[in-house]
């Protein structure tokens, strides 16, 4: 897979915001680019969050940090250039990071 998880400007909030359900998102290893999206702030019952081996840039927005219920979160082989806050204590079940 590849291209940009974002949605196009105008779009609203994406697909994303539509899987409230969701408990694990794994897109490791394809070829995604731009921002890592805010929209994955209202996945509220994710556990796991695997965006490692892409091309995303910029900083990990902070909605991902308000997730309470991720155990664990792999960003690594990206190109990520820092995150959007330094609070990570709303992830109170975070167990594995990997940057």
């Amino acid at each position: 897979l590849e291209g940009s998880l974002e949605p196009a400007a105008g779009e609203g909030s994406g697909w994303l915001a539509c899987l409230s359900e969701l408990e694990q998102l794994v897109l490791y290893g394809n070829r995604f680019t731009g921002m890592v999206p805010r929209s994955l702030g209202s996945l509220r019952k994710l556990k796991l969050l695997m965006l490692d081996r892409n091309g995303f840039t910029g900083i990990v927005p902070a909605p991902v940090f308000m997730l309470p219920q991720v155990q664990d979160l792999l960003l690594f082989s990206n190109d990520l250039r820092g995150f959007g806050t330094t609070d990570w204590r709303a992830m109170r079940s975070l167990r594995n990071v990997m940057l």
